[in-house]
């Protein structure tokens, strides 16, 4: 059986077009996991070049150009203290070119990004630069690389009001640097103390430069955005498949649970009821199966209940038809029987006087059987109750009844909702059973029947006024009491049974009511 639900469940997808495939569950949710890969790695990507800048500009570039600017400002101390007299520095030291004084960095000829440039014009405020001094012991400037800005002989702390600690540091002969990132001109410096060969010190080298910017930066690798742009690209190339072949497997489950619904609900279409699904996980798709399942259930229960009744409603036209073939043939040709005898009674009352006795009791026979008859036509004919509802036919049989066994009845029947007709019938088969005892052992002269409806519950009680009997000694093998206890309870209702010796004996039958049979 399982093997035949996955083979109904897989067929109706292998039937689908290409096209139909495409545009289905599995395809559209392989091309979102590729799409959401994508978008995921170039917002990664956007994330990790952010990152890269931020990093790169607050503390690769910051560490690296403070590192250039201190080693720049020791080769000037270095080259400075090389030019110094024994307990004062040159007064020539100058970082102009060729000149007596100039302060060449050692073994640096080739390596001008060492230098710094001596700028004799005026430079504009914004314009970034680079600059050193040479500070004398006394905090004036001996030599400069910039002195339209920072003079000559011009105290460097009122110049430099921020580096003055430092500088003062410098000439003590401590040695330090800083940056100044938050500033506008983002700057980053270093302060070199100068040393005599007996390790005094003779004055301070103060080196500044200009932190680099994003266009500087830039500058240095113009290829920057290209290569950003094909690491994306390759990255989408690689990432994009591979998402959505991760997609594509961990949807597979979901979709093939899917189409198992789907075909199972073209099948319930179909008429197959009894189509079941297995319930995977415990989940919305879970639940989803539960619930076709119950659904299928209850039509499946729905279509037997549906059956039987077409089924019950055929006896009944089987039993009309019985009925009436057992009226029109059977009793009529028993009548027709009973007359012939009784025509050939009177032709032999001068004949043969030793066939009368058993002529006689032909008659009497034939009499029996037209009364059996009739009374299997009365109750194998259901149109009583079809046609005029329990209490009418309830009525009738009383009357009928009356007529036949001399006992008197009283009737009290109140409005009560119609049962089934299943329900009646078992009902008046209880009364009929009740009267047919009543009429041979009861010696009633009264019978009463009442029909009447308390809370939920039908209650169907027929009471006489005979000699009773004790329950405990007859109801256990009395064959009469047993089946109208079991047809109350088949149809689920129950049957109490009260009498006693010179009391009478009272039935009482209750039927609880449907919420659809309720007044």
């Amino acid at each position: 059986m399982g093997q035949q639900k996955r083979t109904l469940g897989q067929e109706p997808w292998r039937r689908l077009t290409w096209g139909a495939r495409l545009s289905g569950l599995g395809t559209r949710l392989t091309l979102a996991y590729m799409w959401v890969t994508a978008v995921l790695v170039l917002v990664l990507e956007i994330l990790a070049v952010i990152g890269l800048l931020i990093l790169l500009f607050s503390v690769i570039l910051p560490f690296t150009y403070t590192l250039v600017v201190r080693q720049t400002a020791e080769r000037y101390a270095f080259a400075a203290s090389l030019q110094a007299k024994d307990s004062a520095l040159d007064p020539q030291s100058t970082f102009r070119e060729n000149q007596p004084g100039t302060l060449a960095l050692p073994g640096t000829p080739a390596h001008g990004d060492f230098q710094i440039p001596y700028t004799a014009a005026n430079a504009p405020e914004t314009h970034p630069f680079a600059f050193a001094l040479v500070i004398a012991p006394d905090g004036h400037i001996l030599a400069s690389s910039y002195p339209q800005r920072y003079p000559l002989q011009a105290s460097a702390s009122l110049l430099l009001p921020h580096r003055a600690s430092l500088i003062a540091e410098a000439l003590e002969g401590i040695e330090g640097s800083g940056q100044d990132l938050a500033a506008t001109s983002r700057s980053i410096y270093a302060a070199e103390p100068i040393w005599s060969r007996a390790r005094h010190p003779l004055g301070a080298v103060y080196v500044q430069m200009e932190a680099p910017s994003v266009q500087d930066v830039f500058a240095i690798s113009p290829h920057f955005f290209v290569l950003v742009e094909v690491s994306g690209l390759v990255m989408l190339l690689v990432l994009a498949p591979i998402g959505g072949l991760f997609g594509r497997l961990t949807m597979h489950g979901l979709v093939r649970r899917i189409r198992t619904l789907v075909t199972a609900t073209s099948h319930v279409a179909g008429g197959k009821f009894t189509q079941q699904v297995r319930v995977g996980r415990r989940d919305e798709l879970g639940q989803l199966e539960q619930s076709f399942n119950r659904m299928a259930h209850q039509l499946a229960e729905s279509t037997r209940q549906q059956r039987l009744l077409t089924e019950q409603n055929a006896r009944l036209a089987e039993r009309a038809r019985m009925s009436r073939d057992l009226h029109d043939s059977v009793k009529q040709q028993v009548f027709a029987l009973a007359t012939q005898i009784g025509t050939a009674l009177a032709l032999l009352d001068k004949q043969r006087e030793e066939t009368r006795p058993h002529l006689e009791m032909a008659n009497e026979l034939a009499y029996l059987v037209r009364q059996e008859l009739t009374a299997l036509i009365q109750e194998l004919r259901p149109s009583a109750l079809v046609e005029k509802g329990l209490s009418q036919a309830l009525r009738d049989e009383m009357v009928r009844w009356s007529r036949q066994s001399g006992i008197k009845v009283d009737l009290l029947l109140q409005d009560v909702p119609e049962p089934p007709l299943s329900i009646a019938e078992e009902l008046l088969r209880v009364v009929q059973e009740t009267l047919s005892n009543a009429a041979r052992h009861s010696q009633a002269t009264q019978v009463q029947l009442t029909l009447k409806q308390e809370q939920e519950q039908m209650m169907l009680t027929i009471s006489d006024n005979g000699c009773g009997f004790d329950p405990a000694t007859v109801s256990s093998q009395s064959l009469g009491l047993r089946s109208m206890k079991e047809r109350m309870e088949s149809i689920g209702g129950t049957l109490l049974l009260q009498s006693s010796s010179g009391q009478g004996t009272r039935i009482v039958a209750c039927y609880p009511l449907t919420g659809d049979a309720k007044m």
